[in-house]
């Protein structure tokens, strides 16, 4: 269960990469969290981007994926305009690494 945990957290930070390198929209990190971990938003749309097995998973672990991706992006922003670098690519995770971090929240531990 850890192990398909943290490569679904992988895989939404991938997600997560592949839009703000698209340059589609401005970064928001609320709204690309609205868009990549939300299922059913409160006025009732269900989002169909989402697969079975990222639903499978728990929304925290989800949207604590997408967070680091967009404070890697506003560092990298803050760097450029301080002149410290002159340009960025955020690059994705490998599964194939032997380092891996995902976010536990206190919502998600149950203590019977």
């Amino acid at each position: 269960m850890l192990d398909r945990n943290l490569r679904v957290s992988n895989y939404v930070y991938n997600k997560a990469v592949r839009y703000i390198n698209s340059g589609k929209d401005k970064i928001n990190k609320r709204h690309m969290r609205d868009i990549l971990v939300t299922y059913q938003h409160k006025n009732g749309v269900i989002n169909t981007n989402l697969k079975n097995f990222e639903r499978d998973v728990h929304k925290d672990i989800r949207d604590g994926a997408v967070f680091p991706a967009c404070v890697n992006y506003f560092n990298c922003m803050d760097a450029i305009k301080a002149g410290r670098i002159k340009h960025f690519r955020l690059k994705y995770r490998s599964n194939r690494t032997k380092r891996f971090s995902m976010t536990i929240t206190k919502r998600m531990l149950k203590l019977s």
